[in-house]
């Protein structure tokens, strides 16, 4: 497609220096516009490598909460070394002034405060989704369910992530006794791998639903199996943008999430989606059971959360943003 890779073949903790030394011919040669960085190490040799090349500019992509003590619970990091590779992540950007995008309001602000950047030297983009990667064989989803051995009849919940603690998916299985016992054809289909599969299906063999919880692990046919499911649920507990719900909303499945800061940069409760109280198991069965109980909410919710993920996160909007973005940052180096 035109795309040159280097692997640049390093390994260890933060080879930094090596990685400058690998990266400075490859400069020197293409003369590149920009220098776009993505992920800690990355951005902080991409600083490095414009003390050797002032005149380049460099963006750094943030995607996720770094600095959050709920990322450093969760991830068990130690919070000293965390604090040490923030105030690396601090001085490096004071001195190299790169440009910031981050993938969510969320983010950006997280980073304001971490980094002690100001609103302006942070620009949002969205992260993209491409519809089309979301298709689907007509008769997959079908077979899917016959796979599963899932009635035809049935009401199924799709949830998709990462097995762990962030993801949050022990609250929903504590809610779903309560939507089993009131909608008796609900299946909970979990798409996901990670360190508490096994707790989690002790969890649900525990609770008495096991029968009717499918856990699916890793699959490429993430389409398909939200093209299978009747609703989407997502009660994660931090997010970075939560590319899966967009996913959702672009399958036309009506979606319940958690009510946390950058879902809420998403989802407008009961114009495109509903919300619930993060760790209330009873708030989540409730808002469940109302996607049951209500054929006409649930077409309402799909029909705007369609609308708005199409005119907010088409990847036609979202790569026209970085073009003009681009584009800015060359012209203003251009003329400096």
């Amino acid at each position: 497609s035109g795309y040159e890779v280097y692997d640049l073949n390093l390994s260890g903790k933060h080879p930094w220096i090596p990685a400058v030394s690998k990266l400075r011919p490859i400069i020197k040669k293409y003369k590149p516009d920009i220098v776009e960085t993505w992920l800690y190490d990355a951005n902080i040799v991409g600083r490095l490598v414009k003390m050797f090349y002032p005149k380049i500019p460099i963006i750094t992509t943030l995607h996720s909460q770094d600095y959050e003590p709920e990322t450093i619970r969760a991830a068990n990091w130690s919070p000293r070394n965390v604090e040490c590779l923030r105030q690396i992540d601090k001085m490096t950007a004071y001195l190299a002034k790169p440009h910031f995008v981050a993938c969510s309001y969320t983010v950006k602000k997280s980073f304001q405060k971490q980094l002690n950047l100001s609103d302006s030297q942070i620009k949002v983009i969205y992260n993209g989704i491409d519809p089309v990667s979301l298709d689907n064989d007509t008769d997959k989803p079908q077979d899917i369910r016959w796979e599963l051995k899932i009635p035809e009849n049935s009401f199924v919940y799709i949830t998709i992530g990462r097995l762990d603690a962030l993801k949050n998916h022990a609250l929903l299985l504590k809610a779903f006794p309560q939507v089993l016992s009131a909608v008796p054809e609900a299946y909970l289909v979990i798409v996901g791998a990670g360190v508490l599969e096994q707790k989690l299906k002790n969890s649900a063999a525990s609770l008495g639903i096991a029968h009717r919880v499918i856990f699916l692990g890793r699959r490429k046919d993430v389409g398909a199996c939200l093209a299978m499911a009747n609703a989407f649920v997502f009660p994660t507990l931090l997010e970075g943008h939560p590319l899966v719900l967009v996913e959702a909303m672009f399958k036309e499945l009506p979606c319940v999430a958690s009510n946390i800061e950058v879902l809420r940069e998403v989802i407008t409760h009961n114009k495109n989606g509903l919300l619930f109280q993060t760790n209330e198991p009873n708030e989540l069965a409730a808002a469940m059971m109302k996607l049951f109980n209500q054929p006409e909410l649930r077409k309402r919710l799909t029909q705007q959360a369609l609308e708005d993920a199409q005119r907010r996160f088409h990847i036609r909007i979202i790569a026209s943003e970085w073009e003009n973005f681009y584009q800015s940052i060359i012209t203003k180096y251009k003329f400096k």
